[in-house]
């Protein structure tokens, strides 16, 4: 796994909703955004020594594995297009070019996919959270801003962003529409084959993993399935419908 190769913010620059700042040294002590800061030269990576001493090994790794993935959680914008769901792949690529490792004649579309080796988002979702420590549910498309930030407890409905707030569910379902249309075309700049969704927590939009789900039947749980605790109906549809297309 490659160290961070971007710039650290400082507490100062944390936005202004974070209210997990005075909590902060018991969770990430740096900035959300942290990771998607500019791509620093690859001299000034933490722990270069080490990564430039299996440089070789590595580039040989790659010439050889069928498949490279990469965990998306895509920043987007308030009114997500299926093109911002490639930012995660977009930096990938660029972080290997520092290294001196060029994977666009795999990946770039418009390099006319001259490598055989499958792209995969070996992780994929929305959390709806806008906490690191896993307690704070978004209420509108800032939660775009911050995909791998979900709730991370069992299932509280007080807890739940798509079932408290309209716009974030709205934002919900426009994130993963966005999605499934590069998934459906095989990508918009970038070549990806496949997608594994991360069902755990709010990100468990399908509302597979029992530690997502609800089992007091007393809960009134409106539109989603009683035992299905973060389950989006119009999601699971969605999925469903894009496999049998496939």
């Amino acid at each position: 796994m490659l160290p961070w190769p971007t710039s650290r913010w400082c507490l100062r620059c944390m936005p202004s909703h974070c209210s997990w700042v005075s909590a902060v040294r018991c969770c990430l002590p740096y900035c959300l955004i942290c990771s998607y800061g500019p791509l620093l030269p690859f001299d000034k990576w933490p722990g270069v020594d080490r990564l430039k001493a299996v440089l070789a090994d590595t580039k040989k790794l790659l010439d050889t594995v069928d498949f490279i993935g990469v965990s998306n959680y895509a920043r987007a914008p308030a009114n997500p297009q299926p093109s911002d769901l490639e930012g995660s792949t977009a930096k990938l690529l660029a972080e290997f070019k520092a290294m001196g490792i060029n994977l666009d004649p795999y990946f770039l579309l418009s390099s006319g996919r001259s490598g055989s080796k499958a792209f995969i988002w070996n992780e994929y979702g929305l959390g709806g959270g806008i906490s690191s420590c896993g307690d704070t549910p978004g209420k509108d498309a800032k939660i775009g801003l911050f995909p791998w930030l979900g709730v991370t407890s069992s299932y509280n409905q007080k807890l739940d962003p798509f079932k408290q707030s309209a716009a974030a569910k709205a934002y919900l379902i426009k994130y993963y529409d966005s999605a499934l249309k590069v998934l459906q075309s095989g990508g918009v700049k970038y070549r990806v084959d496949g997608a594994y969704l991360w069902n755990v927590g709010s990100w468990d939009v399908q509302g597979i993993h029992p530690s997502s789900s609800v089992w007091n039947t007393s809960i009134e749980q409106g539109d989603w399935p009683v035992r299905n605790g973060f389950a989006v109906a119009e999601v699971i549809q969605a999925i469903k419908s894009h496999n049998q297309n496939m």
